[in-house]
């Protein structure tokens, strides 16, 4: 049965919390799922999951031999159908020591569990019929949640916010579907009053509308599933690896005034906004002798043709027509790259004026005074979101 080899005797085991904190729960799934535990938790009046009260945290031990004390531990019965993954299912709460919670597990597993794979629990859940496809993603999307709305987009999903509104349009696409099929077959028959070409025609109409709308959301699932990738490219010495810092909130990168001290990318995970994103510091794009320098532009180069949004950054003390050629032979498309002027703090109010269009969205700041940093912040999310910058999606689909 697919990935996992389910059937029928099989019983998993495993934790199912988070490492190091102070309670731990350790699930148990299966046909024999209460027999293998009740070898393991005991309490007194308790021999069988029929005197068990079922959803309850029942407190009792988790025994392991005559040499070894009893744990203290709650457990919790789930009967077939009403659990999770819709087998009998039983949850052990114990303290979240690594000693404990392994050796309740090996415990578990030596009395005829085995180890559960990654996600099988959820995979039940949707080989029984808890989930559907939709909602098992949505799980994965819970525990890798970066940002607060990624984690909400997730909640929804798991709620069914996605099958429901799928599943409208189904309803909608059968009864057209009846109509076309009564026109066909009952053409002939005048008391039967079928709809119309008008009718079934408006109707199709609103279905399309509909699954546009829930397509256009497709943009925003990715941003908040996998993030964004921004890139920081430019000439040496422009503020590249400063900027860097500055947004990654710590000293990633080495920043001297030498020109060519990034010989290689280097990155971090941030969050601007409501987005979370993949910083990519790059080596400044010129000639270079150097051949480590040539490995580390080239690498630059790779990283600015994958990249979702590109900061180019721009030195007003080198040749701006150079740097603005060199820019713009290296964008895929303009639309997602913003030109950065920076040392702004060096330039007088005449000066920064005279700072030449550059074909693309243009931003001025100081990295070294801190300032029109918000306004870059601003057109990084106005680029990945779009016309959706400041709506939060109601759903947000995947590829799939």
């Amino acid at each position: 049965m697919g990935k996992y080899g389910m059937n029928s005797i099989d019983n998993i085991a495993a934790v199912s919390s988070a490492t190091g904190g102070a309670i731990a729960v350790i699930r148990v799934s299966g046909k024999s799922a209460f027999d293998i535990c009740l070898k393991v938790w005991k309490k007194k009046g308790i021999v069988s999951a029929d005197d068990a009260d079922a959803g309850k945290m029942l407190l009792g031990h988790c025994v392991f031999g005559e040499t070894i004390p009893p744990e203290k531990a709650y457990a919790v019965f789930f009967k077939s159908p009403k659990s999770y993954t819709g087998e009998n299912m039983i949850e052990i709460h114990s303290h979240g020591g690594n000693s404990v919670v392994s050796r309740i597990l090996c415990s578990l597993i030596g009395n005829g569990a085995r180890q559960a794979e990654p996600g099988e629990f959820t995979y039940r859940a949707f080989m029984n019929g808890k989930l559907d496809l939709s909602q098992a993603e949505a799980v994965a999307d819970v525990i890798t949640a970066k940002t607060e709305l990624s984690l909400n987009m997730a909640e929804r999903q798991l709620e069914g916010g996605i099958a429901e509104r799928i599943g409208a349009i189904e309803e909608e696409l059968f009864s057209v579907l009846s109509e076309c099929e009564a026109n066909l077959d009952f053409a002939e028959e005048h008391h039967i009053k079928a709809a119309g070409a008008d009718q079934i025609k408006d109707a199709l109409n609103n279905v399309i509308k509909k699954t546009e709308s829930i397509l256009k959301t497709a943009k925003g699932g990715i941003i908040l599933r996998d993030g964004i990738k921004i890139v920081i490219a430019g000439h040496p010495n422009s503020g590249k690896s400063s900027l860097f810092n500055l947004l990654a909130g710590r000293d990633r990168a080495i920043v001297t005034e030498i020109a060519g001290t990034t010989r290689d990318t280097v990155e971090e995970d941030v969050r601007i906004g409501r987005i979370s994103a993949r910083l990519v510091d790059t080596a400044g794009i010129r000639e270079a002798d150097d051949i480590i320098e040539k490995l580390g532009i080239e690498r630059s180069k790779k990283s600015i043709d994958s990249a979702d949004i590109i900061l180019w950054l721009l030195d007003p003390a080198a040749s701006h027509e150079e740097q603005i050629q060199e820019m713009l032979k290296h964008l895929r498309k303009k639309e997602n790259t913003v030109a950065v002027w920076n040392k702004s703090d060096l330039l007088s109010k005449a000066e920064i004026e005279k700072l030449p269009d550059t074909g693309v969205m243009r931003i001025i700041i100081s990295v070294k005074k801190n300032e029109g940093v918000g306004k870059l912040l601003d057109a990084i999310e106005d680029i990945a979101w779009g016309e959706e910058r400041d709506r939060e999606p109601e759903i947000a689909i995947n590829l799939r």
